[in-house]
């Protein structure tokens, strides 16, 4: 690194590494289908708790482990014409 990128790296923010077994993240941008759970329901390891349409597939997202929903975030995004 240059002097000066040295000096604004120190300014940045760590970077906080997420516990993949704790959440299910989408392995890529597309459609959210389905949603099967809500806040405060309890989930199996394997169960399908989402489904995500992406390059004219359908992909499961399925829990990592047995444990209980809470939250749901998704970004609802605007129809394009």
């Amino acid at each position: 690194m240059d002097e000066r990128t040295a000096m604004l790296a120190e300014h940045m923010p760590e970077t906080v590494e997420v516990d993949h077994s704790t959440v299910v993240l989408a392995p890529m941008p597309g459609m959210l289908k389905s949603i099967t759970v809500a806040e405060g329901d309890s989930v199996s390891e394997g169960q399908e708790v989402a489904v995500l349409e992406a390059m004219k597939m359908q992909n499961s997202l399925i829990a990592a482990k047995t444990g209980k929903v809470c939250y749901v975030l998704y970004v609802k995004a605007p129809l394009v014409n």
